[in-house]
């Protein structure tokens, strides 16, 4: 009996010509599409051959996992369309190049004044989150978590998505990606209720309803949920801004909380939504508690101020909280409203105890007062007539 075959080693297979000549290839998934290369003049018969196949293949999934994949260097003769197109001058392109082409296009175009005005805004509402990101490494979680950020109504959000399947579209068109990243995005699952009925609307929870989801949290989840969830309704703070906060923007000294970095998708950064999201927010006594309890458990350890529970590291998904504060709500029986509605509280609860809008607007990142008009009109209304100041107030002690 002859010596039986050596076993490919996984993602490496031997493919046998009609002619009789056997190749070693290796295969590999890069960017969402599958890769499939020759190793010339190597011989499958040969156990060392294929060793050395199979830790290459292991090469170019530690370089591919760690954003160092450059298909030329590891395969500089390959006669492959599909890695033609990486190294295609489209694929540096990024999405804020396009919104800039598709804007225009679109000024070009027949449509009225309205929705060129209005196509434009859309553009710059986006181009915060996106313009500086390669549009060949657009991914769904990208957009699955600017849509997780959106206050506003589901038809809005879907509105405003329009220049970036417009820049899918022509990435498509122009082979510099080959798959859809809006292909399994379905809008509706991702936001939350009051998003598909009255949108943006604050529906901010109780002093009583407060008092039970903390102690919830509490006994559920320890001190490392409590003191997050207590932290963010008094300090208004988005979920973003929660999870990037780490202990070198806290200044006890000075009660102030130094917001400039965020965690958006999966990624730390060195910026927040807006430029005015840039600010000092003065710790309220009950922020300030829950960040003093804090310290037993995160200052010492690491970096990042609010971690979570049974050691699996900082927060960076949304997924992370939500699934945790949807079981907080249904334990305590407190009507469920998504966990941004903790920064709604801490801006009604503000403003009904007389706290100044504009310095509401501060606090909370807006470029101005105007959402703040909007959005908590009748809040403003009662903190005219209690005349107090919200840090003297029942609220934030």
């Amino acid at each position: 009996m002859g010596e039986r075959p050596e076993k490919p080693p996984r993602g490496v297979t031997v493919r046998k010509y009609a002619s009789g000549k056997s190749v070693i290839q290796v295969h590999f998934k890069f960017r969402g599409a599958q890769y499939r290369e020759v190793l010339h003049g190597m011989d499958p018969a040969k156990k060392n051959h294929l060793k050395a196949a199979g830790n290459l293949k292991a090469e170019i999934d530690s370089a591919i996992n760690r954003g160092r994949f450059v298909y030329q260097e590891f395969f500089p003769n390959s006669k492959s369309k599909k890695a033609a197109l990486l190294t295609n001058k489209g694929s540096d392109i990024t999405i804020g190049e396009v919104f800039d082409d598709l804007v225009k296009v679109k000024i070009r175009n027949r449509g009225s004044v309205k929705e060129k005005s209005f196509y434009e805004k859309c553009v710059n509402i986006l181009k915060p989150r996106f313009k500086d990101l390669r549009i060949a490494d657009l991914k769904p979680s990208h957009i699955k978590t600017w849509i997780y950020d959106q206050e506003t109504t589901e038809k809005t959000i879907r509105s405003r998505l329009t220049p970036l399947r417009d820049a899918v579209k022509f990435a498509l068109d122009e082979q510099i990606i080959e798959k859809d990243p809006f292909v399994n995005i379905v809008i509706e699952r991702l936001v939350a209720d009051e998003q598909k009925n009255t949108g943006s609307k604050a529906d901010p929870f109780s002093q009583k309803e407060i008092g039970a989801i903390i102690d919830t949290a509490d006994e559920i989840y320890g001190p490392s949920i409590r003191n997050l969830l207590e932290f963010a309704f008094f300090s208004g703070l988005r979920t973003s801004e929660l999870f990037g906060l780490q202990w070198d923007m806290v200044d006890f000294e000075a009660g102030v909380v130094k917001v400039h970095r965020v965690i958006v998708d999966r990624v730390e950064k060195e910026t927040t939504k807006t430029e005015a999201g840039k600010r000092d927010v003065i710790m309220t006594a009950r922020a300030r508690k829950a960040l003093l309890d804090q310290q037993a458990y995160t200052r010492l350890a690491g970096k990042y101020v609010f971690v979570r529970p049974g050691g699996l590291g900082h927060f960076f998904d949304y997924e992370h909280l939500s699934r945790r504060w949807k079981r907080i709500l249904r334990t305590c029986n407190v009507r469920y409203r998504v966990q941004y509605q903790t920064r709604h509280t801490y801006a009604s609860q503000m403003l009904s105890g007389g706290e100044n809008p504009f310095f509401v607007a501060q606090q909370m990142g807006h470029v101005d007062v105007e959402m703040v008009n909007k959005r908590y009109g009748k809040w403003i209304s009662n903190g005219e007539k209690t005349g107090q100041h919200q840090f003297t107030a029942e609220f934030a002690k």
